[in-house]
């Protein structure tokens, strides 16, 4: 077994989240488990432990409305998910920052977080990362931030982040970004050899 990062980044193996927490509550702690996002006619279910609501557009503003809809109507459920995509959602930095500073530290189960082809940009990348140094979702082990706008400071902020974490994250995709110099990118490849890496 490998870790990754895309740019043709790989890690040696090391702990990551098991799917064994996918399903570790009783039914009715689960309830309600489902809903729709306050003002919009777009539905979820949390009844897996699993979030998608990749492609639908919500911006920012429906960010806002469905972490505030979660926290004081889904707090259990919440509690519970191991998956959350957001792909595709017209997040900006502001977005970044409400998931970051609203909605992860409420996720202690969170294993695969996907918030590619948005556009949180550095600050946004910067927000996350202070989730990440603040012990926010201690099991991620899949983190996908590609097609973000995430310039040099950004990534730096990300890899200080990721460091700090022992290398429980095993999957990173920072591709279609602004990262400019390689330079940038050392948090990340020190002290673990990444053979091949490639612009």
């Amino acid at each position: 077994a490998t870790k990754a990062v895309a740019l043709g980044l790989v890690k040696t193996p090391g702990t990551a989240g098991s799917d064994d927490q996918e399903d570790s509550s009783s039914d009715e702690d689960l309830v309600p488990m489902g809903g729709t996002i306050p003002g919009t006619t777009i539905s979820f279910d949390l009844s897996n432990g699993e979030l998608d609501l990749s492609e639908h557009q919500i911006n920012d503003t429906g960010c806002e409305s469905l972490v505030l809809h979660l926290i004081t109507e889904h707090l259990d459920s919440l509690s519970r998910i191991w998956f959350l995509d957001l792909e595709g959602n017209g997040l900006s930095s502001a977005g970044g920052e409400i998931l970051s500073r609203r909605l992860l530290p409420h996720t202690p189960l969170l294993q695969h977080l996907d918030l590619s082809c948005n556009g949180i940009g550095p600050t946004g990348a910067e927000a996350l990362s202070h989730a990440l140094e603040s012990g926010a979702v201690p099991l991620l082990s899949h983190l996908d931030l590609h097609g973000n706008a995430i310039c040099d400071m950004g990534c730096v902020a990300l890899g200080n982040a990721l460091a700090s974490r022992a290398g429980s994250v095993s999957v990173l995709d920072l591709s279609a970004n602004r990262i400019e110099h390689v330079e940038a990118l050392a948090p990340l490849l020190y002290p673990y050899p990444y053979p091949g890496l490639s612009s």
